[in-house]
């Protein structure tokens, strides 16, 4: 099991500066936790809630009761590295430093299979519709596809024709399989597989939790059938509510899509943007309602596809009106 790193600081600038690119380049098995308010951070204190390594800011570290919780603790200041302080001033660097190229990725460790993230922080933009179209559209390309949903609800089957789609809903063996993925239950999944114009994962009728699964674990079962390398692309739909274990499992993907029904210069799109900053795939933009005079200079990532979409469509009338072609050929 790999260490437990937690960095608490109130200044949310600095979290955020850091966070995309220690996500990007730590390995998946690192627990990293990042707390940015100081009743969270008094009660992890006293919860006695145990990390191997912590990084206090020095706004911090003098106004704790509770007792120390972690294995060697870094005090976080504006100032050189000294001993036990880090330099804020050189960011995520300086974490990295102390931490060592132990909890680094490999960088050899290339898949021959695609994981597409599809990805949006805003609700009701369109994130469905676009996941579902980017793997039907890789599948028309002669792309072998698997779509799996990581969201607590997935309501990915009122988007797909039920003339066309089988929409029978996962059983709790599937869970259970999910749940305790080893070679066995591997095989027990590939057999609940449903296969048409693409293959997905059959959607749960109720809240992951009710069946004690969790994004995460959809998110680990999509990256053992990327490793198995018997899809050409696994298109898996994220959640919308940002958490480090979120942007742990896109930065482990090597293609990012992100959907946005605002205009580019939204501020709540560039501080979503801005967590992937130190992403190591690549991360293209799909805006799915048209806005006039919008501008592309305050974007970095490329707009893969800008498309006036009508919410109410199924996948397959979007697909008719020849959108998504773009935005499937950026993630080739």
């Amino acid at each position: 099991m790999g260490m437990k790193v937690r960095i608490s600081s109130p200044d949310k600038e600095y979290i955020d500066k850091i966070v995309g690119k220690l996500v990007s380049k730590m390995r998946r098995d690192i627990a990293l936790e990042f707390i940015t308010d100081e009743k969270a951070f008094e009660a992890s204190r006293k919860a006695l809630h145990r990390v191997n390594v912590e990084f206090v800011d020095e706004a911090f570290i003098n106004k704790t009761s509770g007792k120390n919780v972690a294995d060697v603790t870094f005090m976080i200041g504006e100032h050189i590295n000294t001993g036990l302080t880090v330099n804020k001033m050189e960011g995520s660097e300086a974490i990295l430093r102390i931490l060592g190229n132990e909890v680094l990725k490999d960088a050899d460790n290339k898949r021959k299979c695609q994981i597409v993230a599809v990805s949006s922080p805003y609700g009701g933009a369109g994130k469905t519709i676009t996941a579902l179209s980017i793997a039907a559209r890789l599948s028309q390309m002669n792309r072998k596809v698997l779509y799996i949903d990581a969201e607590n609800m997935q309501n990915y089957y009122e988007k797909l024709d039920a003339g066309k789609f089988m929409l029978d809903y996962a059983s709790k063996d599937l869970a259970a399989a999910v749940i305790n993925l080893t070679s066995d239950s591997y095989e027990k999944i590939k057999k609940n597989i449903v296969h048409g114009e693409f293959d997905y994962l059959p959607a749960f009728e109720k809240y992951l939790f009710h069946y004690h699964l969790t994004p995460a674990m959809l998110n680990s079962l999509a990256h053992t059938f990327a490793a198995k390398g018997e899809y050409d692309y696994v298109i898996v739909e994220q959640e919308c509510v940002v958490t480090p274990e979120l942007l742990q499992d896109i930065m482990d993907d090597t293609r990012h899509v992100v959907v946005t029904n605002r205009p580019l210069n939204d501020s709540r799109l560039k501080k979503y943007l801005d967590l992937f900053e130190g992403y190591g795939g690549y991360t293209v933009i799909v805006q799915t309602e048209a806005v006039l005079d919008d501008d592309l200079q305050y974007i970095t990532m490329p707009l893969a596809e800008r498309i006036s979409l009508d919410l109410d469509c199924d996948m397959g009338e979007i697909l008719e009106k020849g959108h998504y072609r773009k935005a499937a050929e950026a993630v080739l």
